[in-house]
């Protein structure tokens, strides 16, 4: 397959936008000044300006190794998230706002292709595909302006700044919604399945749309019932969701019944492995990912920066949320589990294949790595492979020294388990999920590490507590908050958790006043202090004892590491906000579920006669 994309040189419109028209083409017609009258008259001009419109690919998906550090489950070891601590923030509206400008400019150009690819006269299946992909990148722009603004103003056409149309008025929550979901029906309708036709490796194509329909309809569904429901002021007013809601099995249906139970199963780690495939046109499952051709690049995607080199801390909280290889929660198991080995053995395999354990031996050892003669993260130093909470990401892994830097394996954007966890959601807050409902969705997930089923008669019967903290919804059926369970554990590192927090109206109660906390800190005292000839977790054999030592807070020496009454290792621990005494995170809950309208945009709207509301919150 990937012969075969270098000789089409088809997978570089993906990695380097490198557009794919032919020299005396773009010879006479410069890219950054194509001329209507010429441009948009056969195929292969409208394959190169759809080319054009993945470059804003990064803006819509994000980067891989920071995905879920704007929350609760992931962090950066040694700078505290900004984004969460704005409690004493001014509420004075930002002046710029790049999320804006650049989103509205990409929008821009799927418009002007919008209203100009008609000029090529008879359209077929290629012609179909690249339209459809436009509608999608269309979708995708306001989509995320409606998760960073609320709603926004809704341009259709390719206008000029001068032009009195470009300044209209927010449109509503569910007018952008709706316009969104028009946009990506027709994309659906357009676009092949993957792999056939000019759905090409690296392009979107019909289950992308499908899922992101869903993701759509999921999202603005239950950010609607629950906001609504806890009376904030981000509710919309006589809905509860229900319309949206109803939208997304249904529009998953014919993609759950074309890929069934089709997802990566092989190797010893599924789980871990499906992110670290040299192909991922290959990876049952996989739907939209970025190509990369080592060769063709000076830049690929780099495991050994992503996991092994930089200092991204995973937090208890995701750890907790993990069920012991019973499929029990934690709370209700029997299982020793205070050791970081123990948690990889009686924990459920996705922990394992998540986060890194000792017993796999020294981080020297991870592909890629020449460094780092220990076996646990360094927990009180800045510098590569530290992780301020002892639990650090593993999820993705390459083994395969020749590719953990800049090598062949492809970065998965979208793929089908989240589908199958946004249609047993949305079956669960209706109150209509069926054992059916969990066989093809949550266990096929569950089936692929040979993991407990989920049944809806035993989540159901437990006695326990869900926590608001967690992100569970207290007083809703256990299986709703088991479902979120499997989503933070599946979705894990992948971007997910804040925007869901922020949909179930979930995230003060996640945010203010926490203070992470990691792995407990006795096991890291005894590796990297230990005196003992023969340690049990061969500190001596790896030569590490007194390198690193670890000094608590309170202790004579120069402390670098604290921890809380349950002996769990406390990130920040020198900052004010987090110690015993401190806030912790916080948020204005009020104010921060949306971004503010920036104010240049307001003044300039303002000119033109017409008011930008801003958000609540904001001045």
């Amino acid at each position: 397959m990937k012969i075969k994309l270098i000789n089409k040189l088809l997978l570089l419109f993906v990695a380097i936008l490198v557009f794919s028209c032919n020299d005396s083409f773009l010879d006479r017609y410069p890219q950054d000044s194509l001329s209507e009258g010429v441009y948009f008259t056969d195929v292969t001009h409208l394959e190169a300006y759809v080319n054009g419109l993945y470059k804003m690919r990064r803006y819509d998906y994000g980067d891989n190794g920071t995905k879920d550090n704007r929350s609760d489950i992931q962090l950066d070891s040694y700078t505290v998230t900004s984004s969460l601590l704005t409690r004493n923030s001014t509420g004075i509206a930002s002046m710029t706002d790049n999320n804006w400008n650049n989103t509205y400019d990409a929008i821009r150009q799927a418009n002007y292709f919008l209203v100009n690819y008609h000029k090529v006269g008879k359209r077929d299946a290629a012609i179909n595909q690249y339209i459809g992909e436009a509608y999608y990148w269309r979708a995708s722009h306001y989509f995320k302006l409606l998760r960073m603004f609320g709603g926004v103003p809704i341009i259709e056409e390719p206008l000029e700044t001068d032009d009195d149309r470009l300044y209209t008025e927010r449109a509503t929550r569910q007018e952008v919604v709706d316009f969104i979901l028009n946009d990506l029906d027709s994309a659906i309708i357009n676009m092949n399945w993957h792999l056939q036709g000019a759905a090409k490796a690296g392009r979107l194509n019909k289950e992308t749309a499908m899922v992101i329909k869903s993701r759509v309809a999921l999202y603005e569904g239950s950010w609607e019932r629950y906001h609504g429901e806890k009376g904030t002021d981000f509710a919309v007013i006589g809905s509860d969701g229900s319309k949206y809601l109803n939208m997304v099995a249904p529009s998953l249906e014919p993609l759950i019944e074309k890929q069934g139970d089709n997802i990566f199963k092989a190797g010893a780690e599924p789980y871990n492995q499906f992110l670290a495939q040299n192909d991922a046109s290959k990876v049952p499952g996989a739907f939209f990912y970025v190509v990369y051709i080592s060769e063709l690049l000076d830049k690929s995607n780099d495991f050994q920066n992503m996991i092994a080199k930089d200092r991204y801390a995973v937090t208890r909280r995701l750890v907790d949320q993990y069920l012991d290889k019973d499929g029990l929660p934690q709370e209700l198991s029997s299982y020793a589990l205070k050791t970081l080995n123990e948690m990889g053995q009686n924990l459920e395999p996705r922990f394992r294949q998540s986060i890194w354990t000792p017993d796999r031996g020294r981080l020297m050892d991870v592909p890629g790595r020449d460094r780092g003669n220990h076996r646990y993260p360094l927990v009180t130093t800045n510098t590569n492979g530290a992780s301020s909470t002892g639990f650090r990401r593993y999820k993705g892994a390459v083994n395969d020294v020749a590719q953990s830097r800049n090598g062949d394996v492809d970065e998965i954007l979208l793929r089908y388990g989240e589908a199958l966890l946004n249609y047993a959601e949305a079956k669960a807050i209706l109150g209509t999920i069926t054992q059916g409902d969990l066989d093809k969705t949550v266990n096929v997930l569950r089936g692929r590490v040979n993991m407990p089923a989920m049944e809806l008669s035993t989540v159901n019967s437990w006695d326990i507590n869900y926590d608001a903290a967690y992100g569970f919804e207290p007083g809703a059926a256990n299986v709703l908050n088991e479902i979120r369970r499997e989503r933070t554990v599946e979705l894990a590192f992948e971007g997910f958790r804040y925007s869901d927090l922020c949909r179930w109206a979930a995230l003060e109660a996640a945010i203010n006043g926490w203070k992470p906390q990691g792995a407990n800190h006795e096991e890291f005292v005894y590796y990297y202090n230990s005196e003992d000839p023969e340690p049990a977790l061969t500190a001596k054999n790896d030569g590490v004892a007194d390198i690193f030592p670890l000094v608590l807070e309170g202790e004579d020496g120069k402390p670098n590491y604290g921890i809380f009454p349950n002996g769990n290792i406390r990130a920040f621990f020198n900052d004010p906000d987090f110690k015993e005494n401190g806030e912790g995170f916080g948020i204005v809950s009020t104010r921060d579920y949306l971004s503010s309208i920036p104010s240049s945009e307001r003044d300039l709207y303002k000119q033109h006669g017409v008011d930008l509301e801003q958000n609540p919150g904001w001045q």
